[in-house]
């Protein structure tokens, strides 16, 4: 007799096999790229092994009622909705996947390792986290429906496809308040909120995502009340929810110990080490990231980024305080993470690659931080295409090492190309657009044109007021440049009220940025003569406090305050 449960291999050629595989192959050829054999190649051995778990599952749901007789009916249809989704999540995936851009086809492994979890249709995870179906057969219908539309939204967040996925889920959405049923209505925003957050509509998300962790409370969704937590979580720290933050962390934490799922445990060490690494609690932080790193290890956590992102920001812990070695040791461990399971040219990658060669300029060493970096940017072309924005964020770090080594002209033409790429795909006060302009008034200012270089910084100064706030480090760091333009353009009045407006910002924890904008106080002050000068010299010792307390790298302007030292000794007694 035919076995009862043999379906599941079945219903999965019907979304994946080998004529899909073969159009995926043809797909990413067609892109041109040197590494589309191997992406393709890493993408279809997720997506097979992916299939197999499915059926597998598929038939240990069949089995455990229709063999074993130790599941009821109930549980079985929920395992089967469950099992349904996720075959849905399968077939969007794939869909997406047989569209790619260059950017889709270097992440397309990553992308299919992204998958929700067969496990979570298991029967324990069933009787515990999933829930129930709704009794009426045709608000059953709606709900798969909606559920199959939910998956292609989903599918677009994973391939990074964001625009698309918000245009999919704003239907879906409507859909699922208008049928009123609660848990469903959570995993629609849970995606939602994912989305805006991924195109920086960070308030809407924040609401978003709060609406979902109320229709998952009501609608007893312990599953995506946890997740939403968790991204809320992720939000309040990402847009520092000042005494929130800990209210939230708190709630987070209650839902994740209410689960006792030691993945979700990880993720929330995972958030509280960034949230630690914010407040410069750099001790808490590596501790609560190394006790995250060590659980997704032991759970097997099968998401190279994941593990590779808790190292980079510990490299980042090491760097900042000085352990340059330490720092190194992580950052690379991170790259050969990603390296063997996606490939050394993955954009994470070449990220983490990226933060080390602005290590290496921090502590001095610009002519290896711009090989470094010209490196990069030659991968970043060849994968990318010559106007992706990671290639700007090279062409930056270009910019940045030749500005510090003198050459101006090759300083200049990097930078004009990172304003250009910016300005053509983001919004004219966006962040990233003013650190491009900061950069250009930089080089313009050191090359003696003053003039041309304080629009720029003013500029700078107007982007980070509008999504950082008025009191920003970054604000005061482009009104410390613009007061240095003054400066040069004789305004001392202008430059040293500007200079100490500037101080007057949250700059308490980056003794370089204080540095900086005290020396230009100091040499403003000089202006005025010798009651200037006399001042001065205490707000020059405090700079030189200031600077021996910044890395190396970032002593730009101690070889000046030195100088001013030694012009102005300390009056005899």
């Amino acid at each position: 007799a035919a076995e009862p449960c043999a379906g599941g291999p079945a219903r999965v050629a019907a979304v994946w096999g080998p004529a899909r595989a073969e159009t995926l192959r043809r797909m990413f050829g067609a892109t041109g790229l040197p590494q589309a054999e191997a992406a393709w190649r890493g993408a279809v051995d997720q997506l097979d092994a992916y299939g197999r778990r499915w059926a597998l599952a598929h038939r240990d749901a069949c089995l455990a009622t229709r063999v074993r007789g130790e599941q009821s009916e109930r549980l079985l249809d929920l395992r089967m909705a469950c099992l349904d989704n996720r075959l849905a999540d399968l077939d969007a995936v794939v869909a997406v996947l047989a569209a790619p851009d260059r950017q889709l086809v270097i992440d397309a492994e990553a992308t299919a390792r992204r998958l929700p979890s067969v496990a979570a249709c298991d029967e324990a995870a069933a009787r515990r986290l999933l829930p129930a179906l709704p009794d009426d057969p045709a608000v059953r219908g709606w709900v798969q429906a909606i559920e199959a539309q939910l998956a292609a939204a989903r599918a677009r967040l994973t391939a990074g496809r964001y625009a698309e996925g918000r245009a999919l889920v704003a239907p879906v959405r409507v859909a699922a308040a208008v049928l009123g049923d609660r848990p469903l209505e959570a995993d629609v925003l849970l995606v939602a909120g994912r989305l805006e957050r991924a195109t920086s509509d960070l308030a809407r998300s924040r609401r978003t995502l709060a609406a979902g962790l109320r229709a998952a409370t009501a609608g007893r969704h312990d599953a995506a009340a946890a997740e939403l937590a968790l991204e809320v979580m992720r939000g309040a720290i990402d847009l520092d929810y000042g005494d929130e933050v800990d209210a939230i962390v708190a709630d987070a934490q209650a839902w994740v110990d209410r689960l006792g799922d030691p993945r979700l445990a990880a993720r929330l060490l995972d958030l509280r080490g960034s949230l630690a690494l914010r407040r410069n609690d750099f001790a808490a932080a590596r501790a609560l990231l190394r006790q995250a790193l060590t659980t997704y290890r032991v759970e097997a956590v099968d998401d190279p980024l994941v593990v590779a992102s808790v190292l980079r920001r510990l490299s980042l812990i090491d760097q900042l305080e000085g352990n340059f070695a330490a720092a190194d040791a992580s950052g690379r461990e991170a790259v050969d993470t990603i390296a063997r399971a996606l490939g050394p040219w993955h954009p994470e990658a070449l990220g983490i690659r990226s933060n080390l060669a602005v290590g290496l300029g921090d502590r001095g060493a610009w002519a290896a931080s711009l090989a470094e970096h010209a490196a990069i940017l030659a991968l970043r072309e060849q994968v990318l295409g010559p106007a992706h924005l990671d290639v700007a964020m090279s062409l930056y770090g270009v910019a940045r090492a030749q500005l510090r080594l003198g050459r101006l002209s090759e300083a200049a033409a990097a930078a004009a190309r990172v304003l250009a790429i910016r300005a053509a795909v983001l919004p004219p006060d966006a962040i990233e657009i003013g650190e491009a302009h900061g950069m250009i008034g930089r080089i313009a200012l050191a090359g003696g044109r003053a003039a041309e270089a304080r629009p720029h910084f003013v500029t700078a100064a107007a982007c980070y007021a509008a999504h950082l706030g008025l009191a920003h480090p970054a604000r005061a760091v482009a009104l410390g440049e613009q007061a240095a333009a003054d400066l040069a353009l004789g305004d001392a009045v202008a430059a040293l009220a500007t200079a100490r407006a500037a101080l007057a910002l949250d700059v308490a924890d980056y003794p370089a940025v204080r540095a900086e904008l005290t020396l230009v106080a100091v040499q403003a002050l000089t202006a005025r003569g010798p009651a200037g000068v006399a001042e001065a010299r205490p707000l020059a010792e405090r700079a030189r406090a200031d600077f021996a307390a910044a890395a190396a790298g970032e002593r730009i302007g101690l070889p000046a305050l030195e100088a001013w030292l030694a012009a102005h000794p300390p009056a005899p007694r």
